[in-house]
């Protein structure tokens, strides 16, 4: 111990080399280490202390030098085990009287799980599986009633005129007062998707603002930074809300593929053999029988054997 600490504070004041001086220390301070002296604690508290005395000299006299940052990383190597004790308690317990960030009100749905959410305000939300809506704690005490939605939605807003309700998307931004529309947004707009089915509705983006009317579906591209209008209703943007799943001119592949990955089955191969033709018409997402029988009287296919097995969800 004794003559590890006096190797150390010699080399504190070698006026040798840089490279000479870093080794001489390291080697030093692991003799240092693995000495058994009871006041190894102490000692090492002390010894830390001088080689930031040390440091900030060099600093001074080194500033623009890399290979000063070298020697300190070796040393702090030692160290670092008895320093992250303590910086992992300051973390775990902040000074007294230190107030965290409010965080959002977030509720998530699971795969094939659905959630209906009733806001401060009295806003109904149906959430979607795999979907994420969050809204601040002070939500009722804003000028504006502002949520935000990763995933599939149905709202049906409260109205109140002093206060405008505002989804925030990726890149779209919905500001409505009061009325009725089904939103899916996934990351990176990929999808995204607003059905407005009651009232009207403003829909901001980088680019373009417009307003939607009743029935008008809007997608938005941000490549063009435009909006795409469409005018088709609503009922197969909502059918999810019935548990219903609109298929619009699939090709048999494409069915085959849709239906195996909804339902978790696999189809068996007398049933991929009748499904044959394009397919446009609505199925039960939550009943696999009920599916099975229409594609059957459909395709001409034995429902009792058309599946092999369930697959497990991807």
């Amino acid at each position: 111990m004794d003559k590890s600490r006096h190797n150390i504070n010699t080399h504190l004041h070698d006026a040798g080399m840089e490279h000479e001086l870093n080794e001489k220390l390291y080697r030093s301070w692991q003799e240092f280490e693995h000495d058994g002296d009871e006041q190894h604690a102490a000692e090492l508290a002390g010894m830390k202390e001088r080689i930031d005395a040390f440091i900030d000299t060099y600093e001074q006299d080194r500033a623009n030098s890399v290979s000063r940052w070298l020697a300190w990383g070796k040393i702090a190597a030692v160290l670092m085990p008895l320093l992250v004790l303590g910086m992992a308690a300051f973390i775990i317990f902040p000074l007294n009287g230190s107030k965290n960030e409010e965080q959002p009100l977030c509720v998530m749905t699971a795969a094939k799980e659905r959630a209906t959410i009733i806001l401060p305000d009295g806003t109904d939300v149906c959430l979607n599986s795999e979907s994420r809506l969050a809204y601040d704690t002070d939500f009722m005490s804003d000028t504006i009633r502002s949520v935000s939605l990763v995933g599939e939605a149905y709202f049906n807003v409260a109205k109140d005129a002093a206060r405008p309700f505002v989804l925030l998307l990726d890149n779209v931004v919905v500001r409505v007062l009061g009325t009725s529309f089904n939103v899916r947004s996934m990351p990176g707009n990929a999808g995204m998707e607003i059905a407005l089915v009651d009232g009207e509705v403003k829909l901001i983006a980088p680019g373009e603002q417009i307003i939607l009317k009743p029935g008008n579906i809007a997608s938005y591209n941000p490549d063009s930074r435009t909006f795409e209008i469409e005018e088709r209703g609503c009922r197969q943007a909502t059918g999810w809300l019935r548990h219903e799943k609109t298929y619009i001119n699939v090709s048999p592949d494409s069915l085959i593929r849709m239906i195996e990955h909804d339902y978790e089955v696999a189809l068996s191969a007398e049933a991929k053999a009748s499904i044959n033709d394009a397919f446009t018409g609505t199925l039960p997402d939550d009943n696999l029988h009920e599916a099975l029988s229409i594609l059957s009287e459909i395709y001409n296919f034995d429902m009792k054997a058309a599946t092999l097995k369930f697959k497990p969800a991807e």
